[in-house]
């Protein structure tokens, strides 16, 4: 059996510093989803992918605090890069399915 995390764990400073059990629950209840999105590219998209990635990052950067992180696959001996993955914190599929579609690689196919 897993054991519970004390609020002895969080250090000054976190927002969930001082929290219970209850209190921890109700604060992961407020927080957006977290998506993970993964945007796979066409083999033959590479020139496009590499003249959008500035306006991917600048596109990303401006979810702020809602970018958990996000990067890229690549082939198995790191020639190709087959695919971005996104993880985001976004409110429901609507803002999920927003973002995707005005991600700037998206829109350019």
């Amino acid at each position: 059996m897993a054991e519970q995390a004390s609020t002895a764990e969080y250090l000054p400073g976190d927002p969930r510093y001082g929290l219970d059990g209850e209190q921890l629950k109700a604060y992961y209840r407020q927080k957006p989803a977290q998506w993970v999105i993964t945007a796979w590219y066409r083999p033959d998209s590479a020139g496009l992918r590499d003249a959008g990635l500035p306006g991917q990052k600048r596109y990303v950067s401006g979810f702020g605090e809602g970018v958990i992180g996000y990067g890229h696959i690549v082939s198995d001996d790191g020639t190709e890069t087959r695919a971005t993955t996104f993880f985001m914190q976004l409110d429901d599929r609507a803002a999920a399915d927003a973002f995707i579609a005005e991600e700037p690689l998206a829109r350019a196919g």
